[in-house]
């Protein structure tokens, strides 16, 4: 099998002798030594099947020194298969410092980096307190999509810096460096039209975590949250509980036309709150894939709404998934008879071949259950296939006492439903 990333002997003795006595390389000995180290990476791509996944920093002058940062791809994109649910390989990040007149190797990170060439550079910043530069890997890109990873020695030693960043730590995040910190986004539809919302963080206790934006905070108020959600003079919500906090807020309470309880969810615009999203709070465990907002503080915001909102953030740790890789998947507690209960569908196959499976789950009371899995779904009960999206609602089945599931939405016209009746969970028609 080849070795990844061979870091010879060769590579490291890429070095030019001075004249005695000289303080300083010249810029051309390190432009010379840049250009041979960039020479062997690209024949290492090259030979990896991955020509063009690869991308060089310039010289860099930081703090009296100079750097030389390379990335490149472990393995071929193109034997990638499960291309859309583990869209790029990892890569190798390696960090060269000038000195006694050659590039002397520093670090060799293996780990994922994100998509890597293409756009958009490497370059120093200053983020996290280390003596030495940070520096920002930026790959791909796109109007909405700006893929980051910064790489440090804060603590010691060479890493990828940690993002809180969707439902767990990252070590990429679309975002850029901004004010101290790193401005984060997220695009929900991949499209201009959004819903598109952001987050501030900055490095604190070995990771970039969420924090109060630059500048004025809006005032954080019931009435201030009624007014967000509602047109500002109608009385259409009444917040008896809420929480604000780096730059997002939420609350809970009652709302004209709504049975049951009403959960807001706002972001800082400015010195104003901007609803981004106002319902029954049945799918608090899909936001930390929507908007830009981890898991961490939503659990902070809402740890005082009650009972009344567990099962749904519980929900989050069944689809949880690193952030920007996989399919999105949006679905809600399902409240049926008296019990909740939640499907959870995970993409099979591959792009030639698509399918999907799904996971029927019920609250206990303090958990969710599982109670079946059902393999080989219809097209028509494949989330991931639905047409303009799709949702489960609970429908009844003769011979049983559980509810069925059915895939609705703008255009389902099946009859196909997840049910047990007969004592096990299956497809029917």
């Amino acid at each position: 099998m080849r070795r990844l990333w061979p870091v010879t002997t060769a590579i490291l003795a890429v070095a030019f002798a001075l004249p005695a006595g000289a303080l300083a390389a010249s810029q051309g000995a390190q432009s010379a030594g840049a250009d041979a180290l960039i020479k062997q990476l690209r024949a290492r791509e090259a030979a990896l099947n991955a020509a063009g996944s690869y991308q060089a920093s310039r010289v860099i002058d930081a703090n009296g020194q100079a750097w030389l940062v390379l990335e490149g791809a472990d393995r071929a994109i193109a034997t990638n298969l499960r291309a859309a649910a583990e869209p790029y390989p990892d890569g190798t990040v390696t960090i060269y410092r000038w000195s006694a007149g050659g590039w002397r190797l520093q670090a060799a990170l293996r780990g994922w980096f994100g998509p890597i060439g293409g756009c958009c550079g490497i370059s120093a910043v200053s983020l996290t307190g280390s003596q030495d530069p940070d520096f920002a890997l930026t790959g791909g890109g796109a109007a909405d999509t700006n893929w980051l990873a910064i790489v440090s020695d804060a603590g010691g030693h060479w890493h990828a810096a940690p993002f809180d960043y969707g439902y767990s730590d990252t070590t990429v995040v679309n975002g850029v460096p901004a004010r101290g910190g790193v401005s984060t986004e997220v695009d929900a539809s991949s499209a201009a039209g959004g819903p598109t919302t952001s987050l501030y963080e900055t490095y604190q206790d070995g990771a970039f975590q969420p924090a109060a934006p630059p500048g004025r905070s809006p005032p954080c108020g019931a009435a201030d949250l009624q007014s967000a959600a509602g047109d500002a003079q109608l009385e259409v919500f009444e917040f008896t509980k809420f929480a604000c906090a780096d730059g997002w807020a939420m609350a809970i309470g009652s709302g004209a036309g709504y049975s049951g309880p009403v959960v807001g969810l706002f972001e800082a615009d400015g010195t104003n709150w901007r609803s981004v999203e106002v319902d029954n709070g049945a799918s608090l465990g899909s936001d930390p894939g929507v908007y830009d907002i981890p898991l961490s503080l939503l659990r902070r915001l809402t740890g005082g709404f009650g009972s009344s909102v567990t099962p749904a953030l519980a929900s989050a740790q069944l689809i949880a998934a690193r952030a920007m890789t996989g399919y999105l998947y949006v679905n809600g507690v399902i409240t049926a008879d008296g019990a909740d209960w939640y499907v959870k569908e995970t993409a099979t196959g591959s792009a030639e071949a698509p399918g999907a499976e799904a996971e029927i789950y019920r609250w206990s009371g303090s958990a969710w259950v599982l109670q079946s899995r059902v393999d080989d779904l219809p097209n028509s009960l494949n989330y991931f296939r639905a047409i303009s999206g799709g949702w489960f609602e609970a429908v009844n089945v003769p011979g049983t006492n559980d509810p069925g599931f059915r895939m609705q939405g703008p255009n389902s016209l099946s009859a196909a439903v997840l049910t047990n009746a007969g004592g096990s969970w299956h497809v029917a028609g």
